[in-house]
């Protein structure tokens, strides 16, 4: 049971994916501090020995977090590498020297390879938007007789059950997170970021 948790928690380190974001750890003096980019909500959080000592959100393309712990100075830097690997670079600085700095990717490998992952998503893409255009023109005569204000009205009635979908399912992402936190013994309000 305690390899399973063991290689779960090492499999985090080893690959980036959307949902569990971009994970770095150092050591520093006998401490561990781990580093957390999420890669869906772009909440940052750092962790020294398990427990959360900074978060906050960015969407930056270069983030430099700085926050005192137990009497040292930290900072972290996150740096886009590479957008279309979706390389980030993190690195720390503790009391102005430098801990170590890490990159991970979300698309590792070559060009080509990289062009190969992407070419089935980008295809179902465009022929989901060619479609959509199709259909949308093939109708547009359908329209002439409904008021600007009617089809306004329809457009936003889409928008709003768009944004009613997205809150419900960050309701239950923060929820998720929320459940994880308490099931580790991390608490969500110690430590956050200025």
């Amino acid at each position: 049971m305690a390899d399973a948790a063991m290689k779960q928690q090492d499999s985090k380190f080893d690959m980036v994916t959307l949902s569990s974001g971009y994970w770095f750890a150092f050591d520093c003096d006998g401490d561990e501090i781990t580093v957390h980019g999420s890669a869906f909500s772009g909440k940052e959080r750092v962790y020294i020995n398990d427990a959360l000592v900074f978060e906050k959100r960015s969407f930056r393309y270069h983030s430099r977090h700085k926050f005192p712990h137990a009497g040292h100075d930290y900072e972290v830097h996150f740096s886009t590498v590479s957008v279309f690997k979706a390389s980030i670079e993190c690195l720390v600085i503790k009391n102005g020297s430098i801990v170590g700095v890490k990159t991970a990717g979300y698309y590792v490998g070559s060009k080509s390879k990289i062009l190969k992952k992407m070419l089935v998503p980008v295809s179902a893409g465009l022929l989901a938007g060619l479609a959509g255009a199709t259909i949308g023109l093939d109708w547009s005569g359908y329209f002439e007789e409904i008021p600007f204000w009617g089809f306004l009205g329809v457009l936003a009635g889409a928008l709003g059950l768009l944004v009613a979908g997205v809150a419900v399912y960050w309701h239950r992402l923060r929820a998720k997170e929320q459940r994880d936190a308490a099931s580790t013994g991390d608490s969500e309000t110690t430590g956050q970021g200025q």
